[in-house]
């Protein structure tokens, strides 16, 4: 009883910590560049910026969230399932990155100017950084949350010592800019995707995505019509209180 509750306190302090380091990463990036950049240019980055958070709401509806919980309600089968396993929800987040990815360009191609380059930027590294995430969710299923912030405190410690030591090397025009910021960003997201994988979270692997889609197709709406009606909700609240 004693082992379980200890057992349960460390997994949750784990997880705790996890949280603090993910957001404390996202934190960093925005004031690194607000530090660095004219008001005008991170107003460019904060516009592309929250295109990223539908992007990972869709991505946790249609295949972090249901891996989860369809995983976790296997219990005939051990906790430490196989990598294959893991196979489809990593390729239908690599899909779903693709697809923001698109989206990114297609903005940039119609917005011009500053903005296109930061929306660039995101779109070469949106896949990286979905799967960052999805590397999260997976090593959560498997009881590892030690892993899992590994994972983020990886993603944090390459995205400090690039932005310390690769930024002073650009050219001087470039540091006063958003898009080399993000693009550093998201080498740091998929250093940690590469150290994920080789810690047994699995690879991306050519599966029939669509199946997965179908499969949990009920499930996926019901958490993106959830997660859509408190975003909703969020935006609303934030509307009425700016009038």
């Amino acid at each position: 009883m004693v082992a379980a509750v200890g057992d349960a306190v460390r997994r949750v302090a784990l997880a705790a910590a996890n949280e603090g380091v993910d957001a404390f990463s996202n934190v960093l990036l925005s004031v690194w560049i607000a530090k660095h950049v004219a008001p005008p240019l991170f107003g460019d980055f904060a516009v592309t910026y929250a295109i990223l958070p539908v992007g990972l709401i869709i991505c946790r509806a249609l295949a972090s969230t249901p891996m989860l919980i369809v995983f976790s309600a296997r219990e005939g089968e051990p906790r430490l399932a196989l990598v294959g396993d893991y196979s489809a929800p990593l390729a239908a987040t690599a899909l779903v990155g693709a697809v923001l990815a698109v989206v990114y360009a297609v903005v940039g191609v119609i917005a011009g100017g500053n903005l296109s380059v930061c929306c660039y930027a995101f779109a070469v590294f949106s896949p990286a950084l979905l799967l960052q995430d999805c590397y999260i969710y997976i090593f959560y299923q498997r009881r590892a949350p030690g892993r899992a912030l590994v994972n983020n405190f990886v993603w944090l410690a390459v995205q400090v010592v690039l932005f310390v030591f690769a930024v002073p090397r650009l050219p001087s025009g470039w540091r006063h800019q958003a898009w080399p910021y993000v693009s550093l960003w998201g080498v740091a997201a998929l250093v940690a995707v590469v150290v994920s994988g080789f810690m047994g979270g699995g690879w991306p692997a050519r599966c029939d995505v669509r199946q997965w889609f179908v499969e949990h197709r009920r499930l996926s709406r019901a958490l993106a019509t959830e997660e859509g009606a408190r975003q909703a909700a969020q935006q609303a609240v934030v509307w009425i209180v700016a009038r």
